[in-house]
This record gives C-alpha cells, structure tokens and sequence, in this order.
C-alpha cells in the first residue's frame, strides 16, 4: 500500500509535534541542572577568590618580613664587618628618627601636624599623609614591629599592614 503524500506530510507534522512537546517536557530539567551547574560553578569560583586573597594577605605578610630580615642583616653584616676590623665597639647603623621621617613626609602636606595623624578622625584628607607616613617609617625603620609602628601612630598593626600594602600598590601602579 503506498501511502500518499497528504499522510506522510501528516506522518512527519505528527513526529516533528511529539519531538517539540518531549523537548518542552525536558527544558525545565535541563534549565534546573544549567542553574545547579550555574550555582555549583559560582560557589567554586568563591571559594577560589578567597583562597587567592589570603594567599596575598600571605605574600603581603612575607614580603613584609624580608623587609624587616632585610635590616636585620645589613645591622649584623655592619656588626661582622666591624669586629672583622679589628673595632672594639660595634654598633648597629643608626637609623632615622621617626619624628624627623614624619616631619618630612608631612611638608608635602601643609596644614596637617602630628596631632592629625595620630588623631582617631578617619576622614578621607587624613588618609593618605597617615598611610604615606606609616610607609615611609615602616621603610626606613626596619628595625620597627608592625605592631611597634601601630602604637607609634595609635592605631592598630592591621591598620599599619595596610598603610604600607596601599602605598605599595599605589607606587607600583605609578
């Protein structure tokens, strides 16, 4: 029996709609799984951007920390050099004092004292001469703690941490 070509258009209409309606019967399966691999892909993606950012707080910590060893070995290689002299008293290089690294920091900042810089306002015209003043004594002075440095300026070594981490950031990108 050969069929005509009204039934097999029929036939195929008929296949093509059954097609449609199992494949609008799956979409919403398949939009709840694109959402849970969606969801699943974002938790993933915070979880990697806070390993990232305590991975920095880490690279900041140690970077910090080769600064300070830093100075811990030129006052000791001054120490050798001395005694290998032949000197009787050996004394560590001096460093600058931190009033006077202050005072120079703050001439570019006229208007603004020491009693700004120590003082608990945190408005925004303070900001950057304080945290340039915790660099510039956080650099020099590397015989000076984190949490030394914070009670110079009355505030906390976490404060100090990212003073010195801003400015850092600001001469790089310079």
């Amino acid at each position: 029996m050969t069929a005509t070509v009204e039934q097999i258009r029929q036939n195929h209409n008929h296949i093509v709609t059954r097609r449609r309606m199992e494949d609008a019967a799956g979409l919403p399966a398949r939009m709840a799984d694109a959402e849970s691999a969606i969801s699943e892909a974002t938790r993933r993606i915070n979880s990697l951007e806070a390993i990232v950012s305590a991975q920095r707080k880490h690279i900041d910590f140690l970077l910090d920390s080769m600064t300070r060893t830093r100075g811990k070995i030129q006052a000791l290689e001054f120490k050798v050099e001395a005694v290998q002299q032949g000197a009787d008293a050996v004394e560590a290089p001096e460093y600058r004092r931190v009033n006077d690294i202050v005072s120079d920091v703050l001439k570019g900042f006229p208007g603004i004292g020491w009693a700004d810089i120590i003082s608990p306002r945190t408005t925004k015209h303070l900001r950057q001469p304080r945290y340039l003043c915790m660099y510039e004594v956080h650099m020099q002075r590397p015989d000076l703690s984190y949490p030394q440095i914070g009670r110079i300026f009355h505030r906390d070594h976490s404060s100090v941490l990212w003073a010195v981490k801003k400015i850092r950031e600001a001469k790089e990108s310079a």
